[in-house]
């Protein structure tokens, strides 16, 4: 198992995404790792949260920490405000979990629930 350190560059496009998070985006997650960092959570459910080293909202970058799998790497798809979702588009939603996950979707669930309590909401999840 080898650690390896992550710079994620999201300029153009992002590595691992399908387009570039948009500054708003990059912002959110960058207030998300250091509201995590404050808590001092740095795991969650057996997956690890990498710390923030640095960034730049002027070339739209994060470096953060090694980080070994399973991890929690990806803030750019979360909200600090509940998801806008109709009671049935969220349970459409937390059954693509169930979908996209299999026997592991408890986790993501968990995940889910735990960063609500401290206002951090995921709107979009991969496993990738």
């Amino acid at each position: 198992m080898g650690y390896q350190r992550i710079c994620l560059f999201v300029a153009g496009h992002a590595y691992g995404c399908q387009g570039a998070p948009s500054r708003r985006k990059l912002r959110t997650g960058t207030v998300v790792y250091r509201k995590l960092a404050r808590l001092k959570i740095n795991r969650l459910h057996g997956l690890t949260i990498p710390k923030l080293r640095d960034n730049s909202a002027d070339v739209k970058f994060l470096c953060l920490d090694f980080v070994c799998s399973p991890y929690l790497l990806d803030f750019a798809g979360v909200g600090l405000s509940p998801p806008d979702f109709t009671d049935d588009a969220m349970a459409q939603w937390m059954a693509g979990i169930d979908e996209m996950f299999g026997p592991n979707a408890s986790i993501p669930h968990m995940v889910y629930h735990s960063l609500k309590q401290h206002s951090v909401y995921i709107h979009g999840l991969s496993t990738e």
